[in-house]
C-alpha cells in the first residue's frame, strides 16, 4: 500500500509533538477558552442578570454549582 506508507511518512515528518507538548498545548488552550468566556460574561451584565433570575436562573445556577463549581472546589482542595 504505497499511499498508506506515504501518509504515515508525512505524519511522522510533520507531527512530531511529544505527549507532554500536546498536553501542555491542550491545557493552555483550555485556559485561554476559560479566560475568553470569563471576559465575555463580565462584559455582558444583562446576560448574567437574565441567566440567574427567576426559575430558569435558579435551575441554571443549581446545575452550575452541582456540576462545575463544587467538583472544581473539591479538586482544588477548597473548603466550604
Amino acid at each position: 500500500m504505497p499511499g498508506v506508507n506515504k501518509a504515515v511518512d508525512l505524519l511522522k515528518e510533520n507531527f512530531t509533538f511529544t505527549a507532554f507538548e500536546i498536553a501542555q498545548n491542550f491545557q493552555d488552550s483550555y485556559g485561554y477558552a476559560l479566560a475568553a468566556i470569563s471576559s465575555g460574561l463580565s462584559e455582558n451584565q444583562r446576560f448574567l442578570e437574565i441567566a440567574f433570575s427567576g426559575e430558569c436562573g435558579s435551575e441554571f445556577s443549581q446545575h452550575m454549582d452541582q456540576d462545575y463549581l463544587l467538583p472544581f472546589a473539591k479538586q482544588q482542595g477548597l473548603s466550604d
